[in-house]
């Protein structure tokens, strides 16, 4: 009997051990509890604009400060250690502040490969503007001019901007030249140069073949080509556009006509694109706002590579209702939802569905904070957990930075698949040997990319055997990906 008694707790306690890693549920060795609070400054309002994990498992969160007792209006950065403490090393303890118009914001953060963070700012109708800042959080004033980046075609518009894989900074958006208006892409080095060996001396201007007024929503990079994600209004009749180009800037004549593919959506909707990088397929996020509803309408779409619509997802290719914030590279997406409750908080729930569109029942949110405010931002960080950032409800008490980190899962892919590609060793601290049987021995190009899916290396896999080298990379789960297949790589 007393066997029996031990065995069921042994059970007992397996089990829920499994239920505490429940995907979805709070990380509960992250924080208190899941959840970690920042305040700037005693009382004061410390909005977040955005958050991004770097490839050294830091977390950067960017917005902006109100101190209403000291009349201090700022733009900050803080940085925070993989556990969630904030990296003293970085800036002032952790914080990079810098006093602020009213009207003047940090609407872009992201990290190059070495850790460096880019910050594009605005101030109201001025130009756009970049700093660069090390890091431990140092400005460096070598960046651009007398360490600041002006845009050259953007005007007083803000430009879509990345950091593309070779370190390069990339900007779109729309200028107007001799009356017509126009995209452009504008390519500068890291130390904030333009590179001349881009286009005509670092900018390419792009003729748009129609007549109406648009807008550029966004630009992604994917391997070695990119994609603009255009809106044109015709008459009061909307089209959203793809344009995808190459990494040179050249339009990809075999994309739609010439480079410029219609998104069959109804023309109400506006759409912003999300890329499955292993599957080179398409999810794209379309919305608009109904006077009558008082609401956002949202609807997804799927495109395959050459971009048809994929008619297998959803309902004849569409989800009614669905928004992807974040597509896993074993194809699951993440959807984070915020509604807004009668007080003016936010109150978020977050799904996770299969590539095809149905809901994964393996995943269960639980939500362990109170009511937010202003805005919520989903991460899919290097380990595989979800990272929601936030601001605090200001009828709860501080307004405060908030952090909430969540156990997933996203890595329903093996080792080994039926054509035979074999990795070893598996895990590696350095080098991996990728072994094909000898009919699969043709060249075939790969990348490696992290949970994330950014690609951090790529390459091509030639003859039975190819040695891949992440000694230089961090300890971490990535993916072999190819045509093919998907295989992930454990890097200890």
């Amino acid at each position: 009997m007393k066997r029996d008694l031990g065995l069921f707790l042994m059970l007992f306690t397996f089990i829920s051990s499994l239920g505490f890693s429940q995907d979805g549920s709070p990380d509960t060795s992250f924080g208190d509890n899941g959840v970690i609070e920042t305040a700037i400054f005693t009382n004061s309002v410390d909005f977040v604009f955005g958050v991004i994990e770097t490839n050294n498992n830091k977390l950067i969160v960017h917005g902006k400060v109100y101190d209403f007792s000291q009349g201090f209006t700022g733009n900050y950065v803080v940085s925070y250690l993989e556990d969630g403490e904030i990296d003293t090393s970085f800036g002032d303890n952790g914080f990079v502040i810098n006093a602020a118009e009213l009207q003047e914001e940090y609407f872009f953060v992201d990290s190059f490969i070495n850790g460096e963070l880019l910050v594009g700012g605005k101030v109201g109708s001025q130009p756009s503007y970049f700093l660069k800042y090390s890091e431990n959080g140092e400005l460096d004033v070598n960046f651009g001019n007398n360490g600041v980046l002006t845009p050259i075609s953007s005007g007083t518009s803000i430009p879509r901007t990345l950091i593309t894989p070779n370190g390069k900074i990339l900007l779109s958006g729309k200028t107007e030249t001799g009356g017509a208006i126009e995209f452009y892409l504008e390519q500068y080095n890291a130390d904030g140069t333009l590179d001349t060996n881009f286009g005509n001396n670092g900018i390419i201007i792009y003729p748009f073949a129609q007549q109406g007024e648009f807008s550029v929503s966004r630009l992604i990079v994917h391997n070695d080509w990119y994609l603009l994600s255009l809106k044109e209004i015709i008459n009061n009749v909307a089209v959203n556009y793809l344009v995808r180009f190459s990494e040179g800037g050249i339009l990809d004549d075999n994309y739609g006509d010439s480079g410029y593919l219609s998104i069959p959506i109804e023309p109400e909707y506006g759409c912003s694109p999300i890329v499955v990088s292993e599957q080179e397929v398409i999810y794209l996020n379309c919305s608009y706002y109904d006077d009558i509803l008082d609401d956002y309408i949202f609807k997804m779409t799927k495109l395959s590579p050459n971009g048809s619509l994929d008619t297998t997802f959803g309902n004849g290719g569409y989800q009614i209702g669905r928004y992807a914030n974040i597509v896993q590279s074993n194809g699951r997406i993440l959807d984070l939802d915020a509604s807004i409750d009668f007080e003016g908080g936010i109150v978020t729930d977050l799904f996770r569905y299969y590539g095809g569109g149905a809901v994964d029942p393996s995943f269960n949110y639980s939500q362990n904070y109170s009511e937010l405010e202003h805005g919520v931002f989903l991460i899919l960080r290097n380990s595989g957990k979800l990272l929601v950032a936030s601001t605090s409800a200001w009828y709860n008490g501080a307004e405060d930075i908030v952090l909430m980190q969540y156990n997933n899962n996203p890595l329903n892919i093996t080792e080994f698949n039926k054509n035979g590609l074999k990795i070893f060793p598996n895990p590696s601290s350095d080098t991996f040997v990728v072994q094909r049987s000898d009919t699969l021995a043709w060249d075939l190009p790969y990348q490696i990319t992290d949970v994330s899916g950014k690609q951090i290396q790529k390459g091509t896999l030639s003859g039975v055997q190819t040695i891949i080298n992440l000694s230089s990379a961090q300890n971490g789960i990535y993916f072999l990906n190819t045509s093919q297949e998907s295989v992930r790589l454990i890097k200890n």
